[in-house]
């Protein structure tokens, strides 16, 4: 399996970080436009499972992930059952209050009142516009693998690509909220962006292996 996507786009950021004099803002909206890719192309995928083809009957679907190297038992998972007329607008709300209120967060920790004027700062660079291609372009490539070249029922099972960004993303961003957070307390700003950096390239890096 192919890591390297993961690994370049978060060199960008440390290069931007280090190199670029990028400002904690720019960071933080590109931590938020990254989720917002996720968040687009697992609409896709839930999209395209339509309309499902999971058996049984039951309220909730149990998925078993098999042992990582040098584990012995298997994982078993179980998450309630979406309707299929109502999985797409249900994540548009979720995910959408979730990204809304995740923004929000990153705004309340960098003290920034003026987010527009952030963003706009961020996307006059040239070097922010090439990591939100990077960021696109790494999604686009586990959508590639994940999906289209994937096992054939995750094609057939809208319910697993709904709940599928759910965990991972409410533990990331509340640790990326207490980060940014933490840079108003600090002297030494570079040192947590280097940590957030590294732990998002470590979690993303983890969950493409736990899906391998």
């Amino acid at each position: 399996m192919n890591l390297s996507p993961i690994a370049f786009a978060n060199g960008v950021l440390l290069v931007g970080l280090y190199a670029l004099d990028w400002a904690p803002g720019t960071i933080a909206f590109l931590f938020w436009f990254e989720a917002a890719v996720i968040g687009a192309f697992t609409f896709i995928k839930v999209a395209a499972s339509l309309p499902g083809d999971v058996p049984g009957v039951k309220k909730s679907v149990i998925y078993v992930r098999l042992p990582l190297p040098g584990e012995r038992t298997r994982v078993s998972t179980s998450v309630p059952r979406v309707n299929a007329f109502a999985v797409l607008p249900l994540f548009v709300v979720f995910y959408g209050v979730l990204l809304a209120g995740y923004g929000a967060l990153l705004l309340f920790s960098l003290k920034d009142p003026d987010y527009p004027a952030l963003v706009r700062s961020a996307l006059s660079s040239d070097g922010v516009r090439l990591a939100m291609a990077l960021f696109a372009g790494q999604h686009l490539w586990a959508f590639w693998r994940g999906y289209v070249r994937g096992p054939a029922w995750q094609r057939s099972d809208p319910t697993f690509h709904f709940w599928k960004p759910f965990g991972l993303a409410i533990i990331a961003w509340l640790a990326f909220f207490f980060g940014f957070l933490v840079l108003g307390w600090l002297n030494s700003p570079l040192v947590i962006l280097t940590v957030l950096i590294v732990l998002k390239a470590i979690a993303e890096l983890f969950n493409a292996l736990v899906d391998a």
